[in-house]
């Protein structure tokens, strides 16, 4: 990690830990990996041979052997610049607004990164804007980074950025004042590298002529950063951005040899529009005197010799042989699964894979060290987001197929793919406690810093959700434990024996009907006896396993007395409410509309003293002289009561409001419901404090109808089994999956309506048995036989 102290610059700090350097030292840190995260080129391409035929055609010339040595100059070495402007002249089809670039236009720089470090610095002060595509190159996003740059992502699609949400970005950066600001628009618009798509030929001129519209008191540039253009496989070339231009006063190219030749001779260039030439090239002299003066003049040999396109068109062919493999590979080992999915990209170095939402690819998440055990590296996609803009998607992956062999990236391709199955088959079966447990791992570390052991404190949590989890499944595990023997059963050939015995279908089943309902009862038994005892243990939060963090309270009315009972927030372990405050109805507000006080606590009824059950009011604020005044009384029934009557038990600041809502009916809300047993659901109907709704009568009336729906989703599913001939177990999971998601859907519709008073509440819980149970007597022949 870097550390930055007080003597070094802004800039160094922004610079940071970039995401590059990290994955490049968990690389390194293990050289077995096969890494398909760095966008590097192939080793075995790289051009050993025309290299040393160019420096021996340049050197054998002693007059331009010494030149190529020498210093060059700034904007850099010019039989270079002329080649590269016509080439780009000539890819473009020698638009009109091209044929008058001036080749001082022209720059050399150490590659393109160079170029765009130099637009950013001449262009940008910090808390300066450019807009990105979403998502974006994310080397350029921490160039951006270090420089001070904010950068904000604009939505794009297979198409390349959308030119109608770059447009509601530069209007809505204009009515908060920010347009000003706003420098640059930067594309990758051939092969975008992470996403691969290239930017539609209808888009180009909008964006064009959005940034000019766009642009008040100077340009918006629109740096089209063109690195992959050459390596194109399976498609034409398209114009560039730069061709749509015809003033020339608003795109800036960027180009570079480092992916169509090599990276190690580190030439780029640049097509900047007139105004751009002398700050950029005044910048650049301050930096470097001009680009490596004597690899310009190799390179220049290179386009001389004729030697640069033989080596272009290799390179094509073998890199679109490697973008074969990979996508073969994604095809047969990541296709196959659910929710996954990826670019089938024309040219450049990438593929780009997402996968499904709830499966996290980030560096820090189970899916990456999953990936690293089993032998390959990526690029989390979630690093060529904008900080700004559109949201960022924290479940796609860059694949780079530039630097490995096929039979490397097939074999990477197969690791990721056993990654992704692992964590999302935990994801499927379940298994949610092991995410549950990474994602609180701090709060149960520090609980257990405080109170004791990690792990007793992770099994205890642990050990009471399991109990409702098994509450909330028991009807499945009784189908799919019935369903599961009875294949086992028939699969074996047992069936047909006892059958041939004489013993019928149903007495062959009746012991699994009976275990089941057996599975049935009990959890209808510890819903009514164990839930409600452990109740405040199923209500802990994992971030507040103690309770003594404050939870965000919601006022809620005492229905008896009609006060709205406030607050800043609940505590569980002491069942206190910090800064309540009172809102009185008229009949109350005898001493004002509210009592503010600075704690609250809950204190159940004490016949000692003939207290009833409320709120002990610490600390009252206001009315300030409360403690002087009489209690207030309710149709006989005393409700605030106040230290003048009671000294004995009050004290000045204090006071007293009963209430039958104690503090787990006052803060549980759903939870309270959830976890009580129907007779306290029942007594809490009764109780006139409480306002409840027709869902918790029909919650009452569904508790006693729940063992009789279980037994009715099991003789649902067993008849599907004996109906078949076959003992396939896997059949027997989908039509208990089908069974199960018809059945419930059902029974939650039914309940919904009787929520919402569609139908009664007994209806409502009712009515799934009315209507499954004729269906049942229909398709249970083969329990008859």
């Amino acid at each position: 990690m870097t550390i930055i102290h007080q003597g070094f610059s802004q800039r160094a700090g922004w610079a940071g830990d970039q995401p590059i350097s990290y994955l490049m030292h968990k690389a390194l840190a293990n050289p077995e990996l096969i890494s398909l995260a760095a966008g590097f080129v192939d080793q075995d391409t790289l051009p050993v041979d025309l290299m040393r035929q160019a420096v021996d055609s340049l050197l054998s010339d002693r007059k331009r052997g010494q030149a190529a040595l020498q210093y060059g100059t700034t904007v850099g070495h010019a039989p270079l610049r002329e080649i590269a402007l016509n080439r780009w002249r000539e890819a473009d089809g020698e638009p009109e607004c091209e044929r008058g670039i001036g080749l001082d236009q022209v720059l050399i720089t150490a590659g393109s990164n160079e170029l765009l470090h130099l637009l950013g610095d001449t262009l940008c002060d910090p808390g300066d804007i450019i807009l990105v595509a979403s998502p974006c190159y994310f080397v350029y996003l921490g160039l951006a980074t270090n420089l001070g740059i904010r950068t904000i992502g604009v939505e794009a699609d297979e198409q390349g950025m959308i030119p109608e949400s770059l447009e509601d970005t530069l209007r809505q950066l204009n009515n908060i004042g920010d347009l000003p600001r706003v420098k640059a628009i930067y594309l990758t618009d051939y092969f975008n590298n992470p996403s691969t798509e290239s930017l539609a030929l209808e888009r180009r001129g909008p964006i064009v002529e959005t940034a000019k519209r766009w642009s008040r008191s100077f340009p918006i540039r629109v740096i089209e950063d063109a690195a992959y253009r050459e390596l194109r496989y399976k498609v034409d070339d398209i114009p560039s951005l730069r061709s749509f231009d015809e003033e020339g006063d608003t795109v800036v190219v960027a180009q570079t040899f480092s992916k169509s030749f090599s990276p190690g001779i580190r030439v780029g260039f640049g097509i900047l529009p007139p105004d751009l030439v002398a700050p950029c090239g005044a910048q650049k002299g301050n930096i470097d005197f001009g680009a490596p003066n004597f690899t310009q003049c190799v390179l220049a040999e290179v386009f001389n010799l004729g030697l640069f396109e033989e080596h272009l068109g290799n390179l094509r062919r073998g890199y679109e042989a490697k973008l074969n493999a990979m996508v073969e590979a994604c095809d047969e080992h990541l296709a196959p699964l659910d929710g996954v999915s990826f670019t089938r990209p024309g040219g450049g170095l990438y593929v780009w894979l997402t996968l499904p939402h709830e499966v996290n690819t980030s560096a820090a998440s189970p899916l990456f060290e999953r990936a690293m055990d089993e032998g390959m590296i990526y690029v989390p996609g979630e690093y060529c987001y904008a900080v700004e803009g559109a949201p960022i998607a924290h479940n796609q992956i860059r694949l780079s197929f530039g630097v490995q062999s096929q039979k490397r990236i097939r074999e990477g391709i197969a690791a990721l793919a056993r990654a992704v199955f692992f964590i999302c088959f935990c994801s499927l079966t379940g298994l949610y406690i092991i995410f549950d447990a990474f994602a609180n791992l701090d709060e149960f570390m520090q609980h257990a810093g405080d109170n004791g052991n990690l792990l007793g404190i992770m099994g205890e949590y642990y050990a009471y959700r399991s109990i409702y989890f098994f509450d909330k499944t028991s009807g499945l595990l009784a189908l799919v434990s019935a369903m599961f023997t009875v294949t086992w059963i028939r699969r074996h050939n047992e069936l047909t024996a006892l059958m041939a015995a004489g013993v019928s279908r149903g007495r062959v089943v009746v012991p699994v009907i009976l275990a089941a309902i057996c599975i049935s009862l009990f959890a209808a038994g510890m819903r009514e006896t164990v839930l409600p005892r452990i109740q405040h243990e199923l209500s802990r939060d994992p971030k507040n396993l103690s309770g003594e963090k404050g939870q965000v309270f919601r006022a809620r009315y005492d229905n008896e007395t009609v006060i709205l009972i406030g607050g800043k927030a609940s505590y569980r372990s002491d069942k206190r409410i910090e800064s309540p405050q009172f809102n009185m109805p008229p009949a109350l507000a005898t001493y004002g509309n509210q009592i503010v006080a600075t704690n609250a606590y809950f204190r159940p009824a004490d016949p000692a003293t003939g207290r009833p059950a409320g709120y002990l009011i610490h600390g009252v604020e206001r009315p300030k002289d409360l403690y002087s005044e009489p209690s207030l009384f309710l149709e006989g029934r005393p409700v605030v009561i106040t230290p003048a009557d009671h000294p004995e038990w009050l004290q000045p600041d204090q006071c007293f409001i009963a209430s039958n809502m104690d503090f787990e009916q006052l803060t549980g809300g759903t939870a309270w419901r959830q976890f009580s047993s129907t007779a306290e659901l029942m007594r809490g109907l009764r109780n006139p404090s409480l306002d409840f709704g027709a869902d918790v009568r029909v919650a009452i009336h569904s508790r006693l109808v729940q063992p009789l729906l279980d037994v009715t989703l099991l003789f649902l599913g067993l008849p599907m089994v004996l109906r078949r001939d076959t003992g396939n177990m896997f059949l027997a999971m989908g039509l208990c999956l089908a069974a199960v998601s018809v059945f419930m859907m059902v029974v939650i519709a039914c309940q919904y309506l009787g929520a919402i008073m569609f139908v009664g509440t007994a209806t409502a819980a009712w009515l799934p048995l009315m209507i499954f149970i004729p269906i049942v007597a229909f398709f249970s022949d083969p329990l008859r036989q």
